[in-house]
């Protein structure tokens, strides 16, 4: 992945959906705050989760789910990296224990739901919105991943848990970093020159990952695009 990729690749994904701003307005709740003890927190968490489309946190259930991400929070939240700490920074170690952060915040209750035959149904938090919690608690660290992503990074790359998965992204922001240098920014520059200050470097990402393969949007060559600017007279 170069500069010019993920910059298109965000431009497209805040021209076709209000993600942004569902994302915005939960930071504005939180007042950039991440703190899931309290419980204001929690609810615009949750809040922010079904408008993202997790659709297993059920409204008469948030209660629920809010108290499940409170027990996690309070057993597992001195775990969490420090809130200025970059993926890219995350050794072996580190990516151990995101794991094991991860993998127990999967199996907490969501809601419950009943099938035809009258069968209560256990809904956990299950991988994407665990990713997307992971994000929203520390947005320089983690990157939000979907059922798609998951069986294309599977499929292409053998990628079966959250750390290989953080794996691959470090190496795609290395990458970044090289695009950066060689078009005279660093990789600190990139959310400001896509007029994207509130963003991180792995939101950047998952908006590139979300287009690309959610949205099977392919980014036009350089030929395309000198193409089309020819026409703009």
């Amino acid at each position: 992945m170069n500069i010019y990729e993920l910059a298109f690749a965000s431009y497209i994904y805040s021209g076709i959906e209000d993600f942004d701003k569902t994302y915005k307005d939960f930071l504005t709740r939180i007042k950039n705050d991440p703190d899931m003890s309290i419980k204001a927190n929690r609810q615009a968490l949750i809040d922010w989760l079904n408008d993202w489309g997790c659709r297993n946190f059920y409204i008469k259930y948030h209660e629920l789910a809010s108290k499940g991400l409170y027990e996690w929070y309070q057993e597992y939240g001195s775990y969490l990296p420090e809130r200025t700490k970059n993926i890219w920074d995350f050794k072996l170690s580190d990516l151990n224990t995101i794991q094991v952060l991860y993998d127990s915040l999967t199996i907490k209750v969501a809601s419950y739901a009943e099938d035809k035959n009258g069968n209560i149904k256990t809904n956990t938090f299950g991988h994407t919105p665990s990713s997307k919690i992971l994000f929203a608690l520390r947005p320089k660290g983690f990157i939000p991943w979907d059922g798609e992503m998951r069986k294309v990074f599977k499929y292409n790359y053998k990628i079966t848990s959250y750390k290989d998965f953080l794996v691959k992204v470090i190496d795609e922001i290395n990458e970044l970093r090289i695009s950066c240098q060689k078009n005279n920014f660093e990789l600190k520059d990139i959310p400001t020159k896509l007029n994207k200050s509130y963003a991180t470097i792995p939101k950047l990402v998952d908006e590139y990952h979300w287009i690309t393969i959610a949205r099977k949007c392919e980014i036009p060559t350089s030929e395309t695009l000198k193409a089309w600017l020819k026409w703009n007279s």
